[in-house]
């Protein structure tokens, strides 16, 4: 099971191997922005400030000659809880390889 990290200004948060999402919500409205990544990174990065935070998706070098490459990534903004990314994502990916 994913556990919430609690937000805390001014440091850097290690986001794992493989983070499949992550994301805040807004303690006075409930609302939640996540960013997903369908894609596995090769890296991730996020440091928080005080009232900002900044995020780095790294992923394999896509500008080797003859190798193909397809990285997605999703946002979503909405009232569905933390619990409910996961399965969100899994829709997202799905229709992302539906479409094709």
């Amino acid at each position: 099971a994913k556990v919430p990290t609690e937000f805390s200004p001014g440091k850097e948060l290690s986001l794992g191997e493989n983070p499949e999402f992550f994301g805040t919500i807004d303690q006075r409205s409930g609302e939640t922005f996540a960013i997903m990544l369908s894609t596995p990174p090769l890296k991730t990065e996020l440091k928080t400030q005080r009232h900002s935070a900044f995020f780095r998706i790294r992923y394999p070098d896509f500008t080797i000659a003859g190798h193909a490459g397809q990285y997605r990534t999703a946002y979503y903004f909405g009232k569905e809880s933390p619990a409910r990314l996961g399965a969100l994502l899994k829709i997202v990916s799905t229709r992302a390889e539906e479409a094709k």
